[in-house]
């Protein structure tokens, strides 16, 4: 009788936490005020293959952290966690990331890889 009763509980807490998963997904958004009056400017396809060809160019794990914290949303803690690496080296690897991507963005790319491979570590001098 106590193992049924066992069950049964189980099973009822079980389906109210399904329900209140069910029920939060299906919440409708609420308006609280008007959007802003000014346009967002569109995106212009050039920009966006110049951004992306930039961030090839960039070594994997500064590539990384970047998109990680800027196209994913991620705070520190978290690109650290899905790394697997401290957050100290997400914040120099991002410094570091950001200012090759705005040195790559601003034309300033000639001799930049000069010593560096595909990957972008160095290599050695013939």
């Amino acid at each position: 009788m106590n193992r049924t009763r066992s069950r049964l509980l189980r099973k009822v807490l079980l389906r109210t936490a399904i329900d209140q998963g069910r029920r939060s997904s299906r919440r409708r958004e609420t308006l609280m005020g008007e959007p802003p009056s000014t346009p967002v400017a569109p995106v212009r396809v050039e920009d966006v293959l110049d951004v992306r060809t930039a961030l090839v160019r960039l070594p994997p794990g500064q590539r990384a952290v970047v998109v990680l914290r800027s196209c994913e949303d991620l705070g520190l803690a978290g690109t650290a966690r899905r790394l697997g690496c401290a957050e100290g080296t997400v914040k120099s690897q991002a410094a570091k990331g950001l200012a090759a991507l705005r040195g790559l963005l601003e034309g300033g790319s000639e001799g930049r890889d000069e010593g560096r491979d595909e990957g972008g570590a160095e290599r050695a001098a013939a």
